[in-house]
């Protein structure tokens, strides 16, 4: 043990620091030693392992597409099953090996981004709308990003504040309910020439498509199934129960049609 303790010490003070003169090839050689050895997998670290693990999150030792090394910090997880669905770039995780199972622990030790916060749930929501766009048809890339999103939001109980909910409730970035022909023929749906997707505030659940589909834009019956056992409920981003008095317009806007 103070063998190593002392060997963390000189990595510390006289090896990371200059970690760039190390010739490429035998760069990987030094954090596969420090990964199995001097950071094993423990539930508590000491001192000494502390530091070494602050030192490694100050440095370049991931290759970047660019040809620069960079942190861990620089990089996604891609481990995260909702930064894979939503991030496209590929060089926003670390390459390999260092995206293997075998690094996972390690790149999340020296600060590889893991976290769902709730700004960059925002971002990934805001950018969504964004392709909501230019996309007609929705695309299924953007059908499954949209379904992946909802579900993370009612599972990431954290993100749960009032202030958070209220804004991305106010986000185009739902797929909405495909809706039968047969309803269009009667009477279209109102319709939002700038986006194909729709936000939780203002839209009613599918199981009152019949009664307010020409007043309300209709969340998928996913959507149900997502908030099943929240601790949200669909209320709390703004979904609307159809009133009579909805429903009454609803059916004076078909007959109006026809």
């Amino acid at each position: 043990v103070g063998s190593e303790m002392c060997i963390r010490d000189r990595y510390v003070v006289h090896i990371l620091p200059f970690f760039h003169n190390i010739p490429v090839e035998n760069r990987l050689r030094h954090l596969e030693y420090i990964r199995d050895d001097l950071l094993r997998k423990s539930g508590e670290y000491n001192e000494e392992q502390n530091r070494l693990i602050n030192a490694l999150k100050k440095l370049s030792f991931v290759p970047h597409h660019d040809g620069s090394f960079k942190q861990a910090s620089n990089f996604f997880s891609p481990f995260n099953e909702l930064m894979t669905v939503m991030i496209n770039d590929p060089s926003q995780f670390p390459p390999e090996p260092f995206s293997s199972w075998n690094w996972k622990y390690f790149m999340t030790l020296v600060g590889m981004k893991t976290e769902i916060t709730k700004d960059l749930f925002l971002e990934f929501a805001s950018c969504l709308q964004s392709q909501g766009c230019h996309s007609i048809p929705l695309s299924e890339e953007i059908k499954k990003k949209s379904r992946c999103l909802v579900r993370h939001l009612f599972q990431l109980q954290d993100l749960h504040t009032a202030e958070f909910l209220k804004r991305v409730s106010e986000i185009k970035f739902i797929a909405p309910h495909e809706m039968d022909p047969f309803y269009c023929n009667i009477c279209p749906q109102p319709n939002d020439a700038t986006n194909q997707l729709i936000p939780f505030k203002g839209s009613v659940r599918s199981k009152y498509l019949v009664t307010t589909w020409t007043q309300h834009r209709i969340l998928p019956s996913w959507t149900d199934t997502c908030s099943r056992d929240a601790s949200i409920g669909l209320s709390d981003l703004g979904v609307q129960k159809p009133t009579p008095k909805i429903s009454l317009t609803h059916i004076e806007t078909c007959l109006l049609y026809t």
